[in-house]
């Protein structure tokens, strides 16, 4: 198995974490606001698209706000700017 946010390679299917970067297997990665994964969010769909990879990838290795609140939860745009465009780790 390979880490979808470090692509460390060395992970056995029992693992419940990686033990390069720390991500938690089997957790729900889904939008703070919302509670939608990527896969269920047409901005995350396309980008990925164009990027060649798949929206929880996209979301792993370009979403600004992925893990800046909360651990392996992100915003969605729309939902970022309903709550106020908050900086990572909940400064304003």
């Amino acid at each position: 198995m390979k880490c979808p946010q470090c692509s460390n390679t060395e992970i056995q299917s029992t693992d419940k974490f990686c033990k390069v970067c720390g991500l938690k297997f089997g957790e729900p990665l889904t939008c703070i606001g919302c509670d939608k994964h990527p896969d269920e969010i047409e901005e995350y769909i396309e980008a990925a698209e164009l990027n060649d990879m798949t929206p929880v990838e996209y979301v792993l290795e370009e979403e600004g706000t992925y893990n800046g609140f909360e651990p392996e939860r992100f915003y969605c745009t729309e939902c970022y700017i309903k709550a106020g465009m908050p900086l990572n780790g909940g400064q304003e």
